[in-house]
């Protein structure tokens, strides 16, 4: 039997039914492992909350795993040592403001975890995440300018407890459009060292965004900086920075993620331009910052879609391009696929310490979709991450 089959049948699920009693299942023809023996875990969330569905990304701090609300407005902290549905917890941070919500990724800075605005939807009667049967078709997207930091006390609170009198101490909101109104709909956040980068993508529709924030957390953590700053008469404009990258070249805006490598920030490139007539095939402009200089002269970028690449065959691949993802792993950084006009499995992979200012002069490509045994089948990820497989022992 193969790994795969084998992990399989050390399933795994766990749930609440109607009366909030833990269910668990697994596979159907094996009996159900315990929590600590099973291959696939899986919680369904949505039993918790039936607003605990359709997650964007999410981040750690150890012991936890968090998951960004994605449209709705329930965030989520895993115990990644003490797995289960009986550990996990939500937070309805619309319970604090009706207009939180609409997140994806975020990072987490001492007993804080902060989450980076991205979208939502609004409906012209019911506003933002609208179930009135009157909006049902006229829902459009909000933009979200709003980034949500709760502390650790935050989660073990009971429901009933979660309400505005939190803000201004247990959780804070930085709404970025008080510094600009297009500092909206990001797509990740990252820490490093005691900044926050956010990761430029949309601040509507088709309008593809290349405003990179900066956030100063101060010596302690994200919410000291912000009691300080508020206490001494500052504001938010007194923590952000913005880069604005298209200053630099007009192509640099539009990108699905950011990871870090050494001194380096990198954003991921994804769609920069509304161009249906060639499908959205979206862009490959890898851009690299430079973190102790924040400013246009630390900015490098290069065209992965015209690089002669470290390998054989070299040419160019034009469709290089539309990742969703990326991140670093030794020396290499790694771009996930995802849509070019299609949804493709090309990744791309380059030296992120190279000091070369030319990114492309170690670019290379590996094709998902040529596996020859399921040819055409691995393609359109949605994130990655890199860790070592042990292989399966049971």
């Amino acid at each position: 039997m193969s790994d795969n089959a084998t992990c399989l049948q050390h399933y795994r699920m766990e749930s609440y039914d109607a009366n909030h009693k833990l269910v668990v299942s697994g596979h159907a023809h094996s009996p159900v492992p315990s929590a600590d023996k099973a291959c696939v875990f899986v919680l369904d969330l949505a039993t918790i909350h039936p607003q605990a569905v359709g997650f964007r990304r999410g981040f750690i701090r150890y012991p936890y795993g968090y998951l960004s609300a994605g449209e709705h407005d329930v965030l989520v902290r895993l115990d990644l040592v003490n797995f289960g549905i009986a550990s996990t917890r939500i937070i309805a941070a619309s319970s604090m403001d009706s207009s939180f919500g609409g997140y994806s990724g975020g990072f987490a800075d001492g007993s804080w975890a902060c989450f980076c605005p991205y979208k939502t939807f609004t409906g012209p009667v019911g506003g933002l995440r609208s179930s009135l049967p009157a909006d049902t078709n006229h829902l459009r997207p909000y933009y979200n300018p709003v980034m949500l930091c709760v502390n650790s006390t935050v989660w073990d609170l009971a429901r009933s407890d979660v309400t505005p009198s939190l803000l201004g101490s247990q959780a804070y909101a930085l709404d970025f459009s008080i510094v600009d109104i297009t500092l909206r709909g990001y797509s990740d956040a990252v820490r490093s060292g005691r900044y926050a980068f956010l990761s430029p993508l949309a601040s509507a529709d088709h309008v593809y965004t290349s405003k990179l924030i900066r956030i100063d957390l101060g010596d302690v953590d994200i919410g000291s900086k912000i009691a300080q700053t508020y206490a001494a008469g500052g504001s938010i404009r007194d923590m952000v920075d913005v880069l604005d990258l298209a200053m630099i070249d007009n192509r640099l805006r539009g990108f699905s993620g950011l990871f870090t490598s050494g001194n380096y920030l990198f954003l991921v490139p994804f769609r920069n331009a509304y161009e249906p007539r060639n499908g959205q095939r979206g862009h490959g402009v890898l851009t690299r910052l430079d973190m102790n200089e924040f400013s246009t002269k630390g900015v490098d970028y290069s065209d992965v879609t015209v690089a002669t690449r470290q390998q054989v065959p070299s040419f160019q691949d034009l469709n290089l391009r539309g990742f969703s993802a990326g991140f670093a792993s030794g020396k290499y950084g790694l771009l996930v696929p995802f849509f070019n006009g299609n949804f493709h499995g090309k990744v791309g992979r380059f030296q992120t310490m190279d000091p070369v200012k030319n990114l492309n002069a170690s670019v290379q490509e590996l094709d998902l979709t040529i596996d020859s045994i399921h040819r055409d089948t691995y393609k359109g990820y949605r994130g990655g991450f890199v860790s070592i497989w042990q292989g399966v022992v049971f």
